[in-house]
This record gives C-alpha cells, sequence and structure tokens, in this order.
C-alpha cells in the first residue's frame, strides 16, 4: 500500500509542488539550495475522492466543477480532484495502478492546477537555440516532439519541454517554463532517429508510443521564448511568417486544455496572453509534405532557425 506522506519535491511550470506520489517525468527538488526558502505552491495527496461534486449525481461529464473545486474522472482509471489551485487529491480505480493514474494526473490534473492559478500552460515541444526557445505547436501527429527531438541530436541544442510547458511574461518579454521532462515519440518517429523500443517506457495513455529521450537532454528553468511555430502537413516545405488575427489564432490554439481554462475561469488570462503573444514574438506556419523525410525537414527547420530563411521548398 503506498504512504501517503508528503515525501517528495517537484518543479514543473515554474511551481514548486510537494506529492506523495512518485511523478518521474518532472524534476525533483532534491536540494535545500534548490528549494531555497519557497513554500510548495501545490500539495497533492493520496486519499477518497467523491465521485461526484455536490448537486452533480446525474452528470456524466468527464470534469465537474464547483466554484474552486474540480473534478476529473478518468473511467478505469481513476479520480483528481483539484482545490484552488493549491490542493490536488487523487485515489486510483482498483482496477488501475499509480502508473495509469500519474499519466492523467501529471497532464490534465496539472492543467487544472495552472488554470486555476491564473497561469498560461502551452501545448508545445520547446528547444533551446542560441538566441531563445523555439516552440513547435499543432495537433496531435504533426510532429512536434519529432522535430524537437531531432535538432536536439542534430545540434545538442537542448530540449525545455515536451507536451506542456507555462508561459510567463515580464518587462523583458516571454519566457517560457520547463514542463515534463521527457518526450514521447511514435515507433515511425523511432526509427527516424535510428532508435527501437526496446526497454523503453510505453506512454501510459498510447499503446505506440514511447518515452524516448532521457532526461539529461532537457535544461530545466525558465528561458527566453522567440519563436512559436505551427506544423502543418502540406503539398510542399514552406515557412511562412504570420501576423495579425492569423498569429492570434495559433497563439490561441498553442494553450493546453482550453476547455479547462473556461470552466477555471481562466478564459479571459489566456485570451490576453495569446493576444499579446502573437504580438510580441515571431509566429509562422511550417507546411512540409507528408513524404518528405525527417531529416530534410529537420535541416530545413535548423536553417530557419540559425539564417531565418522562408519560403523553402523541397
Amino acid at each position: 500500500m503506498m504512504s501517503n506522506k508528503l515525501s517528495a519535491l517537484y518543479r514543473v511550470y515554474g511551481m514548486l509542488v510537494e506529492s506523495a506520489l512518485d511523478l518521474p517525468e518532472l524534476t525533483r527538488v532534491t536540494s535545500d539550495s534548490d528549494r531555497g526558502d519557497q513554500t510548495p505552491d501545490v500539495t497533492i495527496e493520496i486519499g477518497n475522492v467523491p465521485e461526484h461534486l455536490p448537486g452533480q449525481e446525474d452528470s456524466k461529464i468527464w470534469v465537474q466543477v464547483d466554484d474552486r473545486t474540480c473534478l476529473l474522472r478518468f473511467p478505469a482509471i481513476g479520480r483528481v480532484l483539484v482545490e484552488d489551485g493549491r490542493h490536488v487529491l487523487v485515489e486510483k480505480d482498483p482496477r488501475a495502478s499509480y502508473d495509469d493514474l500519474r499519466a492523467f494526473l501529471v497532464g490534465s490534473g496539472l492543467a487544472t492546477v495552472a488554470h486555476q492559478r491564473g497561469l498560461v500552460p502551452l501545448h508545445v515541444s520547446a528547444i533551446l537555440a542560441p538566441d531563445g526557445v523555439i516552440a513547435f505547436t499543432g495537433e496531435s501527429g504533426a510532429g512536434k516532439s519529432t522535430i524537437a527531438a531531432h535538432i536536439n541530436r542534430t545540434t545538442d541544442w537542448p530540449l525545455v519541454s515536451d507536451d506542456v510547458s507555462g508561459l510567463y511574461r515580464s518587462a523583458d518579454g516571454f519566457f517560457l517554463e520547463s514542463g515534463v521532462n521527457t518526450v514521447k515519440l511514435w515507433q515511425d518517429a523511432l526509427q527516424s532517429l535510428d532508435l527501437t523500443s526496446d526497454g523503453l517506457k510505453r506512454d501510459l495513455t498510447r499503446h505506440d508510443k514511447f518515452h524516448a529521450i532521457e532526461p539529461s537532454k532537457f535544461r530545466i528553468g525558465r528561458f527566453p521564448l522567440k519563436r512559436l511555430i505551427l506544423l502543418q502537413w502540406g503539398d510542399t516545405l514552406e515557412l511562412q511568417k504570420l501576423t495579425g488575427r492569423h498569429a492570434f489564432q495559433v497563439a490561441l490554439g498553442a494553450i493546453y486544455r482550453p476547455e479547462l481554462a473556461a470552466i477555471c475561469g481562466n478564459r479571459d488570462t489566456v485570451v490576453e496572453a495569446a493576444m499579446a503573444l502573437s504580438a510580441g514574438i515571431e509566429v509562422e506556419m511550417l507546411t512540409r509534405p507528408k513524404d518528405a523525410s525527417v531529416e530534410k525537414e529537420v535541416m530545413a527547420n535548423i536553417d530557419l532557425a540559425v539564417l531565418g530563411q522562408q519560403n523553402l521548398a523541397l
């Protein structure tokens, strides 16, 4: 039986999290110097989570909200209760493991925490280039993780985060904060990197996806965000600079779990952040054909990132 003792500290999206559940995907705080005098922003405990919030017993939706309390329900996996962006209580389904539940906690659970706290989580894979972070966004299967992994291997530019990162703004511009320090790749992406799935940890939510990049490839912290690139499939390899409404749509589309932003009262914050981001950094769209080799499209990305070239065709 797992202990409910709050025994480990982690950093994610700029928050200090104290958790009774082991969270190996996050950056663990192991020394007093790393922690400083900061008290935990969030606590995660294991306990009894209600099946419904009061008065919502008939609701079939996966998320229920009552003021500053949010209940996330994952069938056959478990439940996560988030209160005021500070306290998280988790309970696994008897048919599941804590590993199963952890996948949803680290994703939707921590996204709910972020939105309740008024933070802005971005659904991106990010690489730290010499002049700042390049973040790739796009729909599932667009190749965000694949391109970031290839650039890391080819240039040794460190990864910042995969899947979700925290967006911050100051007088000096926009910054991206590290999130989960692992990269999940499909089988074909592994092959393009000359890797196999042998010995790799399988993603808990997708059968044919694997945790493929070790934490040593990541640079943990908060770094200037310089470019946001939307990945799409098309007929040619082309990079287009976007402005105005089109740039805003890309920035808004990069928000992680926007439905949770609305539910948690964070809609105005993320819309304002997307508007400012679209005007404050380079926003681009990279279109490339599916039959192009990954190496060729990645090298084009590197050229674009370093030289600022545009409209490169195969």
